[in-house]
């Protein structure tokens, strides 16, 4: 079946090569034990905390040789089935 898609917003969505950031995510659906990826050169330091199911936040390290550009959020439930990406999350 299709994969649905989960309109997603983080703060802050630019980040710089080298830095740590606490994001905090907009959205809905969250639930304990999802998992977030950002693609290669952003480490995941904390898991999302969830606050609601709407709010939750969580600490990225953005490595020194990430590549710039637009990076896709991968957010997944527990069971790894990917439930939706954002475009969202820019190095630069």
């Amino acid at each position: 079946g299709s994969v649905p898609l989960i309109p997603l917003q983080v703060v802050p969505n630019q980040w710089q090569a080298g830095k740590n950031y606490q994001l905090t995510l907009n959205g809905s659906d969250f639930v304990a034990g999802m998992e977030l990826r950002f693609g290669d050169g952003v480490k995941v330091k904390t898991a999302p905390k969830i606050i609601t199911s709407s709010l939750a936040q969580m600490e990225v390290e953005v490595a020194s040789n990430a590549q710039p550009g637009v990076r896709r959020l991968q957010l997944a439930h527990v069971g790894a089935n990917v439930l939706g990406e954002e475009e969202d999350g820019l190095v630069g």
